[in-house]
């Protein structure tokens, strides 16, 4: 019986109404989230996620790793220095999936399992989704069920204690998250997704052009919806 919780917290849309799912279900003072600040481009998620967590009343930890960056920015494009940010349309193509951090949930769900044995919960929770797992060409191997099932699997080698892994997007689309998180409450302007943001005038605005635009363009559209951050968003948090 699940009674505290890790959320692991991007700021993004899909963890943004995960962490709201978590103090709906188990309470604020039974929730902990974290993010992880690895050098990615889209630094502006850190700043959604301390929003989230403020207005919330949630703790929030915030983990340096800009060393992961430094490792992989000869082949993703998702951190500074890194990659050029391929668009929705090169990855329709048949272009590479640079977007992929190599075995980034992996790493981030470790500490996730740390920081939850440190705090004595019983559990961790990732918002990671079907959408990211089952595209041909849009495809993360580390957003799967079969992820969640073997990272239980070590998880449960674990003899001081046994600490269940979360996952209760992986078998929904991201258009289905949003009808969910709109029937709770989320306020979707206090999240983030675009990979390669542009700044004017102090705010943030999304090129529209990358996938994860486009797939929270299209997830927004299916529910009758526009997407709020589609017309900027200030910087701090």
């Amino acid at each position: 019986m699940v009674s505290k919780v890790v959320c692991s917290l991007s700021g993004g849309l899909d963890s943004t109404t995960l962490l709201y799912h978590l103090v709906r279900t188990y309470g604020r003072e039974n929730v902990f989230a974290i993010s992880f600040d690895y050098g990615q481009k889209h630094e502006i998620e850190l700043s959604r996620a301390e929003r989230t967590t403020k207005k919330l009343g949630v703790v929030h930890m915030i983990v340096p790793m800009k060393f992961l960056s430094d490792m992989v920015a000869g082949v993703s494009s998702m951190v500074a220095g890194g990659l050029d940010t391929p668009t929705y349309d090169d990855v329709e193509a048949g272009a590479e999936v640079t977007t992929y951090v190599p075995y980034r949930n992996l790493i981030l769900s470790s500490i996730c399992l740390s920081y939850a044995e440190s705090v004595g919960a019983d559990a961790v929770s990732l918002g990671i989704q079907f959408g990211d797992y089952c595209g041909d060409n849009y495809h993360y191997w580390d957003c799967s069920e079969d992820f969640r099932r073997n990272l239980q699997a070590v998880s449960d080698l674990n003899d001081r204690c046994r600490i269940e892994i979360l996952t209760p997007f992986v078998n929904k689309t991201k258009a289905e998250i949003v009808a969910y998180g709109m029937a709770i409450g989320v306020p979707y302007e206090d999240t983030w997704s675009c990979y390669d943001p542009e700044k004017r005038d102090g705010r943030y605005f999304p090129c529209g052009k990358c996938p994860t635009c486009r797939n929270r363009h299209d997830a927004f559209e299916e529910n009758g919806l526009e997407d709020p951050t589609e017309k900027g968003v200030k910087g701090d948090n």
